[in-house]
């Protein structure tokens, strides 16, 4: 088979996410490029929250990660008490099956927390509907409508964004072949599509690529991008 010849094309420069967001993605960037420092326009941003929990073997594993998922939402509303979250929050999981095995769960329990606050959709849902301020109805009356959080799988996240991002459920056990690159570029994706703020959700894996996180205390200090590069090359 013949190729056309292709252009290398180098990431230098990030214009929407956060310096953190950026520096702690780089963790799972493939290739060489993991080396090269990427600057962002962006400001330093709050750090990327992690909620790792351990599933015990009675307990039914979707269950955890609904409640854990909740958690991370309500720990977005308690920091960004002023945001309108209506398509703005995205919640991306690994494929469709985690997908399935999970909405429903996470529907009950997010009806149980927050009532008809919220509504979980699709990003092909999402992207067919107009804003609740050029919709005619509901909106018009002056009835509250229910927020839009999207729940989708990375794949259909591939060109998009949304200011607060959480990931769930894509860490896997490091096996030293190939599955290790498609779960880094899983997590590399999830934590890239976020503008403002990225989030983790996921159990604990003792050999997965976040196993390291449980060993992290955040600093206070003000955010150091070259320190926070430097880490990365450990």
């Amino acid at each position: 088979r013949h190729y056309p010849n292709r252009r290398s094309v180098k990431l230098i420069e990030v214009v929407r996410s956060t310096q953190r967001i950026v520096a702690g993605a780089l963790n799972f960037r493939l290739g060489e490029s993991r080396n090269e420092n990427v600057d962002s326009l962006g400001t330093h941003g709050p750090p990327i929250k992690t909620f790792l929990f351990e599933v015990q073997a009675e307990q039914d594993k979707m269950e955890e990660y609904a409640k854990h998922t909740i958690a991370a939402i309500n720990y977005v509303l308690c920091h960004f008490p002023s945001i309108n979250l209506n398509n703005r929050i995205a919640l991306l999981v690994k494929d469709n099956d985690f997908l399935g095995s999970l909405s429903g769960k996470l529907r009950r329990h997010l009806q149980h927390k927050f009532a008809k606050r919220y509504c979980l959709v699709s990003y092909e849902t999402s992207l067919n509907l107009l804003p609740s301020h050029l919709s005619i109805g509901a909106s018009a009356q002056g009835v509250q409508q229910e927020q839009q959080i999207i729940l989708d799988t990375v794949k259909n996240a591939k060109g998009l964004e949304n200011l607060i991002v959480i990931s769930i459920g894509l860490d896997a056990p490091i096996q030293g072949g190939y599955e290790d690159g498609a779960t880094r570029s899983l997590l590399y994706q999830g934590i890239t599509r976020a503008q403002l703020a990225s989030m983790i959700v996921n159990e604990f894996m003792p050999d997965g690529w976040l196993a390291f996180l449980g060993c992290l205390r955040l600093s206070k200090d003000t955010f150091d991008k070259n320190a926070a590069f430097a880490e990365t090359d450990k």
